[in-house]
């Protein structure tokens, strides 16, 4: 019987401590339940995709046997082209001198000002020479001065040298000239002369016509460096000032001005001169043609080089030597959703295609939705690339992509538009710790689920972590593990001399060396770029302490069906010549439908086997990936906050400290 009663007093105080154990671990100010944790970084996990266009250019016939190159044949082909540039020259011409007779000029005056510079002569100031090519100077323009008017007195020492010149121009000794003089003034008459007063004191009048009553006042100025006197005495309507002698060993200050032409004039200008440019290197290779023929016909076993088709010209496409494809990828990734924000009038959004006119949406919201993903996603909706295989047989130009935001596996298929954020015209994106922000349409129901941001220097090897991401295009996978290392850069690996010939630049360097932490979650596929990585311990449990950014699997795109652009509708007559000019150019006709309609029918690697010119060069820009798995690279939370603060985002907005003060002095 006490037997029984131990053990039930056993099991009692076991039971005791269990949930005394349980209440102090619920007592931990730290403490959050895993479930609780998973709950909330699913809530807060979104699906980042990105809607690339792309062109295809490539030549349409196999590169034929070489044929017999006769003088004939070249010269036909290149008078053909002289003649319709010759057209073309003489169309711009044209059209520039009919809009000639429209005011062309600004109607105030652009400053130029120039410090230390050395003139050519030292007299005479060329402003022509310091000025952009193709502005007007004023051309009435009056240089008015105070003159003092003295009578010459021919016993006074100041008037010596006038004595002297009358002396020279009458022929007589400088004592008979100052008898003249004094004849002359004894019987009524004075010789007198005008002198210019200081410097200062020259002004020059600009009339926009000889009868304005109110002319402006330009103040031009040419000043010895160091020194206050203005130098100017004369004005050239050409745009010359004359100016008082300038010592050998100075150097001067000019400020000036002239009237800049019209923005649409530029334009017209350079395009004549660009058509000319053309006209000229085709007369140039007219005679190369002929030098070489000649020596061709030596050389019996004589072959063309090989084609290249970026030298492919709108003439190819006219011809159909050369074809044109047009078709979409689609990329998804993911990001954690930080909370909705006033956005204010200087925050500047780029929106990919839309900036195209395709996929409209409104950017002057007030209030945006901020997404975290990295900068190599955010990438996607800014360049504007062109691609070559080797053989120069296949381009492919790829433009920036249109982003949006999947919030669930229900939303809709093209989600919510996104836009990358940019404050002073510049995107809020950085390569060196991989960090870039979207905004989206303010989603007011889904700020309770904003994320909380940790403090990354506060979790060690061994801590436990979750992450959620969108593996392969699929959403909101979660997975558990442990921090393998929070410090150690691809460059400390005993192959990490590799990785130098890929670092092109000091951010690609900064961006090995900071994706330094590591966990072991067994998510690896290309997809989760910019997902969370979550604490579930420790004072940090419940937040962000890192961005993946190095899932080391194979990437999953797709791509949409592709389908021929007819080159036959092209308005050729204001197409420019180059190709890849013409897919600027007529983007939103290349690409008239808003949205890939054909649907993602093609896997990524069905196209990348036939078109490997592609691929090859597609990872060159992007890289490929490593399948190995548990190897997840991230970036440190504390380095991405760091960089958020400095480009102007508010900490306590987003609920996160902000830097301390030891952190300004480093």
């Amino acid at each position: 019987m006490n037997k029984i009663k131990i053990a039930v007093g056993v099991v009692l105080g076991l039971c005791v401590v269990a949930v005394i154990l349980g209440l102090s671990n619920r007592g931990d100010p730290y403490y959050r339940a895993e479930n609780d944790i998973r709950t909330m970084a699913r809530r807060a996990s979104v699906q980042v995709v990105n809607h690339v266009p792309v062109i295809h250019i490539y030549f349409t016939k196999e590169l034929e046997k070489p044929e017999p190159l006769t003088e004939k044949k070249v010269i036909e082909l290149m008078e053909i082209q002289e003649k319709v540039l010759e057209e073309k020259i003489e169309d711009a011409l044209e059209k520039f001198i009919e809009e000639s007779s429209k005011d062309r000029w600004e109607s105030s005056f652009t400053d130029l000002e120039a410090w230390d510079y050395d003139s050519p002569s030292k007299t005479f100031i060329p402003l022509g020479a310091l000025a952009p090519e193709g502005v007007k100077f004023p051309e009435k323009v009056l240089v008015v001065c105070k003159v003092e008017k003295k009578e010459i007195s021919p016993w006074e020492k100041e008037f010596e040298e006038d004595v002297l010149v009358i002396s020279e121009t009458a022929n007589v000794s400088p004592t008979q000239a100052k008898t003249i003089l004094q004849n002359i003034k004894n019987k009524g008459y004075t010789i007198s002369k005008e002198e210019v007063q200081e410097s200062e004191e020259i002004e020059l009048l600009y009339f926009s016509t000889w009868d304005d009553s109110y002319p402006a006042v330009l103040k031009w100025q040419v000043n010895i460096m160091g020194e206050d006197t203005n130098l100017i005495v004369g004005y050239d309507p050409r745009g010359i000032l004359e100016v008082r002698p300038i010592p050998d060993d100075k150097k001067i200050h000019v400020k000036a001005g002239y009237f800049d032409l019209k923005s649409e004039f530029k334009e017209e200008l350079s395009e004549v001169k660009i058509l000319k440019g053309q006209l000229e290197s085709l007369r140039e290779d007219l005679k190369k043609a002929n030098e070489e023929i000649a020596e061709l016909r030596k050389d019996e076993e004589y072959k063309p080089p090989k084609r290249d088709i970026t030298e492919a010209t709108l003439f190819d496409l006219m011809l159909g030597n050369v074809a044109m494809e047009q078709f979409f990828f689609m990329s998804a990734a993911s990001g954690i959703f930080l909370g909705n924000m006033h956005t204010s009038d200087d925050v500047y959004s780029w929106t990919g295609i839309r900036g195209w006119s395709l996929y409209q949406g409104d950017m002057n919201m007030k209030e945006s939705s901020v997404i975290l993903t990295n900068a190599h996603v955010v990438e996607q909706s800014l360049q504007f690339l062109m691609m070559v295989d080797e053989e120069k047989e296949n381009m492919w130009i790829i433009f920036p992509g249109a982003p949006s935001i999947r919030y669930t596996k229900y939303s809709d298929y093209f989600g919510t538009p996104a836009w990358v954020m940019g404050i002073e015209q510049m995107p809020v994106m950085s390569t060196d710790c991989d960090a870039g922000i979207l905004l989206s349409t303010p989603v007011p129901a889904y700020e309770d689920y904003r994320v909380e941001l940790g403090d990354s220097s506060n979790v060690r090897p061994g801590d436990r972590v979750i992450s959620v991401g969108n593996p392969a295009g699929m959403q909101k996978f979660t997975t558990a593990g442990i921090i393998s290392n929070t410090e150690y850069s691809m460059l400390d690996q005993l192959q990490g001399s590799q990785y130098l010939q890929y670092i092109m630049s000091k951010p690609g360097y900064s961006w090995l060396l900071n994706s330094n932490f590591w966990i072991d979650t067994t998510i690896g596929a290309g997809g989760v770029s910019g997902s969370g990585v979550w604490a579930t311990e420790g004072s940090e449990s419940g937040k962000v302490v890192a961005i993946r950014n190095m899932g080391m699997m194979h990437r999953v795109d797709r791509v949409t069906g592709v389908s021929m652009i007819n080159a036959k509708t092209l308005d050729y007559d204001n197409l420019p010549s180059d190709i890849a000019a013409i897919t600027k150019k007529h983007f939103k006709y290349l690409f008239k439908s808003n949205r890939p309609e054909t649907g993602y029918n093609q896997s990524f690697e069905d196209f990348l086997k036939e078109n490997k010119g592609f691929k090859k060069e597609y990872e060159k820009m992007y890289g490929g990936w490593e399948a190995t798995n548990g190897m997840n690279g991230c970036i440190p939370i504390n380095y991405v906050k760091r960089f958020l603060q400095e480009r102007g985002l508010d900490p306590s907005h987003f609920k996160w400290d902000k830097l301390k003060d030891k952190y300004w002095e480093k």
